[in-house]
């Protein structure tokens, strides 16, 4: 019997599977076809969650900072990824929330 996972954890797990190939290759060096070989699932059942590589990126790179997980944001930064200038507003409101503490 095949158990249907919930529309919030098929994402979670296609963020997971992304971040564990990011962390084995790097951030740059997969397509959303590999995250759906290896969650198990078609390119269109990834495609229905992330339109494009590029917004699943940005996903993971906001979890990083929000988990303060540096090996990828350093990666980003590194590559000079233009999705670093998309999140740096976010960024900026964490480092002046940390201040106020």
């Amino acid at each position: 019997m095949t158990i249907r996972l919930t529309a919030r954890h098929r994402r979670q797990q296609i963020i997971e599977a992304a971040k564990t190939l990011s962390y084995d290759t790097n951030l740059y060096h997969w397509t959303l076809a590999d995250i759906a070989a290896k969650v198990g699932i078609t390119l269109p059942g990834v495609k229905y969650y992330f339109y494009s590589a590029v917004g699943l990126r940005k996903e993971i790179l906001i979890a990083a900072i929000n988990t303060n997980d540096a090996a990828l944001v350093v990666q980003a930064v590194v590559m000079k990824d233009p999705l670093t200038d998309e999140i740096s507003e976010h960024l900026r409101d964490l480092c002046q929330q940390e201040l106020k503490k």
